[in-house]
């Protein structure tokens, strides 16, 4: 439900729906780290950092690792490039879990100058989904093109993502900074918007 609020535009009330869940079950490492995103995407990047920071305090090694790749995102959505591409590598998960990053990680080392690695990352990714299909999800290829300056990829990519495979994540295409329509790609909006209007997969 706060997912399909944000996609709408209406992430401050997804914020307070998160709020409410965490003041009931305040030791739920995904409650949390569901309050850190939304809040990110409602542009309250301080009260972001202060659910991560709190939940690692109070969690320590229990925190999701969704949090640390949500401390990465909230340093880029606040410019901190450098800041968010080794925030990604911190993550902590072992080989092949750390798969899930690949596709930030080729994006953050783009945002912060360094396009030969995020080409390297995506040629990686891209070489993991040959191997595993769909289990390696189309969204993390959107991502990762877009950390390697190829716009028309990233959007074929998120059109396999929302359309093809209905990817429940695609939903959010349209809250994250960094992708297209903050680039000016035509194509983005009519997708972004002809989402909302696809079922979520089964």
């Amino acid at each position: 439900h706060t997912a399909l609020l944000t996609s709408q535009g209406r992430a401050n009330e997804a914020v307070e729906h998160l709020r409410i869940a965490v003041s009931r079950s305040p030791d739920s490492p995904i409650l949390r780290a569901d309050l850190a995103i939304n809040q990110i995407y409602a542009g309250q990047l301080a009260d972001a950092e202060d659910t991560i920071r709190s939940t690692f305090e109070l969690l320590g090694t229990r925190a999701h690792y969704l949090l640390h790749v949500h401390l990465a995102i909230l340093h880029e959505a606040r410019g901190e490039f450098a800041r968010a591409a080794s925030a990604i590598v911190h993550v902590p998960l072992n080989w092949p879990k750390t798969a899930i990053t690949l596709g930030l990680r080729a994006l953050f080392c783009g945002l912060n100058g360094q396009p030969h690695r995020a080409r390297w990352h995506m040629s990686k990714l891209q070489g993991i989904r040959l191997v595993a299909g769909a289990k390696v999800p189309a969204i993390h290829l959107a991502v990762a093109a877009l950390g390697a300056g190829d716009k028309d990829a990233a959007v074929r990519w998120l059109h396999q993502a929302s359309v093809v495979e209905r990817d429940p994540h695609a939903l959010l295409d349209n809250v994250y900074a960094f992708f297209p329509p903050r680039h000016g790609h035509s194509d983005f909006r009519r997708l972004a918007v002809g989402t909302r209007e696809l079922p979520l997969s089964r």
